[in-house]
């Protein structure tokens, strides 16, 4: 099925949810390196909130949610190598054959630090922040997007 252009074009307006995002952007583009507690504390609950997949949600909690931010998350993601790849990336405008391993591996990178601080899978989690950072190489994918998947192409589940 070919997508008509005002489907595109409609996608594309301003609508309810346009102020918000764009607060989400612009925090993230603000605050883009990893360096700041309070700076990665506040992009990963406020994406995660916002588009429910907060990363609180998870297999044992041994702390509140607040001390999982301030002692788990933050500590974990300050020293990983999220930035050297994000950097790696940043000067990118589109995915292309060139940049899509390093795409999904940063993905599959970040997905794994958020396993390993939940038990949990948090691929929705992942995608969600990374488009906040890249939003031109990373996609919101969650159930919303598979569905809307599903009415162009219903084989792919």
């Amino acid at each position: 099925m070919k997508i008509a252009k005002q489907i595109i074009q409609k996608s594309k307006q301003a609508n309810a949810w346009s102020l918000g995002n764009q607060v989400l952007y612009d925090l993230c583009s603000t605050y883009y390196l990893h360096i700041s507690e309070k700076a990665i504390i506040a992009k990963i609950w406020l994406i995660g909130r916002a588009y429910a997949a907060a990363i609180e949600r998870r297999k044992q909690k041994k702390e509140l949610n607040d001390d999982f931010y301030i002692n788990v998350v933050a500590p974990r993601i300050m020293r990983s190598r999220l930035d050297d790849r994000l950097s790696e990336l940043k000067h990118h405008n589109e995915i292309t054959n060139d940049n899509l391993t390093l795409v999904l591996q940063t993905h599959h990178y970040l997905m794994t630090i958020f396993h390993k601080l939940t038990g949990l899978e948090k691929r929705s989690l992942a995608a969600k922040y990374l488009h906040f950072h890249l939003p031109h190489l990373f996609y919101i994918y969650d159930s919303r997007a598979a569905s809307a998947l599903n009415e162009f192409t219903p084989n792919l589940k």
